[in-house]
């Protein structure tokens, strides 16, 4: 007897510059992440933050 595939495709790792690349991406977005909190924008977006909930609840 044949055996029946169930309509899926057999697993197929992903190609050897796949997963360099993720890894690329990854570590370029962890730069521009560090780029951001070393000049200062991570107090900007807090107090943006602040202030938006301020707001929100009425105080601001």
């Amino acid at each position: 007897m044949e055996k029946k595939l169930s309509g899926k495709k057999p697993y197929m790792p992903l190609p050897k510059y796949a997963a360099v690349l993720r890894i690329l991406l990854l570590c370029a977005g962890a730069a521009f992440v560090l780029a951001g909190i070393f000049c200062g924008e991570l107090r900007l977006l807090y107090m943006k933050a602040v202030f938006i909930c301020m707001e929100c609840i009425g105080l601001g």
